[in-house]
C-alpha cells in the first residue's frame, strides 16, 4: 500500500506507560481503562471478542505494527465485535492524539457505525482492515458526525449499511481521508462513501472500486450541502441504479485529477481503465502502464496503492506479503496444492523449509 505520511506519537514510548495486552491486562478495554493520556495500549496478535471505547482518552491503541512495522500483524490482530454494537467508539471529545492503528476490525453490528463510530471527536484511524461490519443507518465500516478524524491507509471492504457502506460523513464532519482502499461495500445510497448534510471531507489518493448502492451513488454519494474535495482518487467499476460511480444532490463536490468511470467534469479528470493488477483477488495495485500513473495532481499517481503487479513473496497475488503467503508456500511444499511453480527464494535449487524461513525473515524485516 502506498503509505501516506503519518506522524504518530511513538516517541511517547520513552516517556509514557506502555500497557501490554494480554500480558498486563486480558482485554483491550481493560488496558484502556488503566491508561491515561499519552499512554500506549500495545496489543499482541490474537482475536479479541469485545467492543471498545476510548472513553475520552488521548492514547494510542495499536497492534505490534507500532513496534515492528510488520503489516502482516494487521490481519493477525483482530477485534471482533460479536455483532454486539460498534466495534470501536470515539464519542467523548478525543483529539488527534487518540490513535487506532494496525487491527482487523470486524463483526460490528449497530444502529450507526458498524465497525467504528466517532461523534464529536477527531481521532487518527490508520493501517487497519475494516471488514464484515453492518450498520442499520450510517457507515457500515466507519460513521462520523460532528467530527474531524484522519482516516489513513486503511482497507475498508465488505461492509454494509443504509447510507455510506464503507464510510459515512454526516453533520459538519470535516475529515481527511487518504490512502484508503475502499472496495466491495454495499449500501442503499453511497456504496463506498456517503457525504451527507454539511460534511466537508478531503478525499485524496484513495481507490474506490466495485462498491454497490441499490439506489444512488455506487462509489460516492454527495448529499445536501456537503462539500467534498476529491482528488487523485480512482472511482471505478462501482454500481447503482442512478449514478453508478458518483451521485450528487444539492451538493457541489470539487472533483479533480480523478479517474472516474464514464468521466466527470473537472481539471485533470480521466475516464480510462486503471488496469488494476487483480481486482478479482483483491489486488488493486496498478499495472506499470496504468493511465493513473503520473497523471494525478503535480504528477502524482492516482489511487491508494503502489505500482507494479509483481511483489516479491506475494504468492497469492493479493497485493501484500504476509502470513497467508507463508501458509500457501508451506502447502505447496507439502504437496497439498497442485502447482507448476517452483519457489526457491534462497537459490539453492530446492523448494523447502529454508524458503519458508527466508520469506518469514523478509516479512519481519519489512
Amino acid at each position: 500500500m502506498k503509505k501516506v505520511a503519518l506522524l504518530l506519537p511513538l516517541f511517547a514510548f520513552s516517556f509514557a506507560t506502555i500497557i501490554n495486552v494480554p500480558a498486563d491486562h486480558p482485554t483491550i478495554q481493560a488496558g484502556i481503562a488503566n491508561a491515561t493520556n499519552g499512554d500506549t495500549v500495545l496489543v499482541a496478535p490474537g482475536t479479541y471478542i469485545e467492543n471498545i471505547s476510548f472513553d475520552g482518552k488521548n492514547i494510542v491503541v495499536g497492534s505490534l505494527i507500532l513496534t515492528l512495522e510488520d503489516t502482516s500483524l494487521v490481519s493477525e490482530t483482530i477485534i471482533d465485535g460479536n455483532l454486539s454494537g460498534s466495534v470501536v467508539t470515539f464519542t467523548e471529545g478525543e483529539n488527534d492524539l487518540a490513535v487506532l492503528r494496525g487491527f482487523t476490525i470486524t463483526g460490528g453490528s449497530s444502529y450507526d457505525g458498524g465497525g467504528i463510530y466517532c461523534s464529536s471527536s477527531s481521532p487518527v484511524i490508520a493501517d487497519n482492515i475494516i471488514t464484515g461490519n453492518v450498520s442499520e443507518t450510517y457507515g457500515g465500516g466507519i460513521s462520523c458526525n460532528y467530527s474531524a478524524p484522519m482516516i489513513i491507509n486503511n482497507t475498508i471492504r465488505l461492509n454494509s449499511s443504509s447510507y455510506g457502506g464503507g464510510i459515512s460523513f454526516d453533520r459538519y464532519t470535516s475529515s481527511v481521508i487518504s490512502g484508503n482502499n475502499i472496495t466491495n461495500n454495499y449500501a442503499e445510497e453511497g456504496g463506498g462513501i456517503g457525504c451527507f448534510v454539511f460534511s466537508s471531507p478531503s478525499i485524496t489518493n484513495n481507490t474506490i472500486a466495485q462498491n454497490t448502492a441499490t439506489t444512488k451513488g455506487g462509489g460516492i454519494h454527495c448529499y445536501y450541502n456537503s462539500s467534498a474535495d476529491i482528488s487523485n482518487t480512482i472511482i471505478w467499476d462501482n454500481s447503482a441504479s442512478i449514478g453508478s460511480d458518483i451521485y450528487t444532490y444539492m451538493s457541489e463536490p470539487s472533483i479533480n485529477y480523478c479517474d472516474v468511470t464514464g468521466g466527470w467534469e473537472g481539471e485533470g479528470n480521466i475516464d480510462a481503465d486503471p488496469l488494476f493488477c487483480g481486482p478479482d483477488s483483491g489486488n488493486y495495485r496498478l499495472e506499470e502502464d496504468s493511465p493513473c500513473v503520473g497523471t494525478g495532481e503535480n504528477g502524482q499517481n492516482m489511487g491508494a496503492l503502489d505500482v507494479g503487479c509483481y511483489l516479491f513473496g506475494d504468492l497469492n497475488q493479493d497485493g501484500s506479503v504476509n502470513s497467508l503467503d507463508i501458509l500457501l508456500l508451506a502447502n505447496m511444499i507439502l504437496g497439498h496444492i497442485d502447482t507448476y511453480q517452483t519457489v526457491d527464494y534462497n537459490l539453492d535449487g530446492l523448494m523447502d523449509i529454508i524458503d519458508i524461513l527466508f520469506l518469514s525473515d523478509w516479512i519481519i524485516s519489512g
